[in-house]
């Protein structure tokens, strides 16, 4: 259920992140001046949101592909499903899916 909660909530959570992080970057920028471990750990926040926001990103764009390829393949089944043809392995045959 998480899981589902998650992947539904992926986009609010890139762009929620993404904003965050930008402003994460320009407090760090307001602070590299007068107080410097203050604007490092501003800087280690941004990246790190960062590199989280493009993470989901990336995996939101692998989702979709997966999700496309799936529908592509289900809507040859159902065109021609006995022209449709399963991989097989050294141990199964033709005959295991007859």
């Amino acid at each position: 259920m998480l899981m589902r909660a998650l992947k539904k909530s992926r986009p609010i959570l890139m762009i929620v992140l993404f904003v965050q992080a930008i402003s994460m970057f320009f407090l760090f920028l307001t602070q590299v001046g007068k107080r410097k471990s203050l604007a490092d750990a501003f800087l280690a926040l941004s990246a790190t949101e960062t590199a989280a926001s493009i993470y989901l990103l990336v995996r939101q764009i692998i989702d979709h592909k997966e999700k496309k390829l799936c529908r592509a393949q289900k809507k040859a089944m159902e065109e021609d499903p006995e022209g449709f043809e399963i991989p097989l392995d050294k141990t199964a045959s033709e005959k295991d899916f007859r």
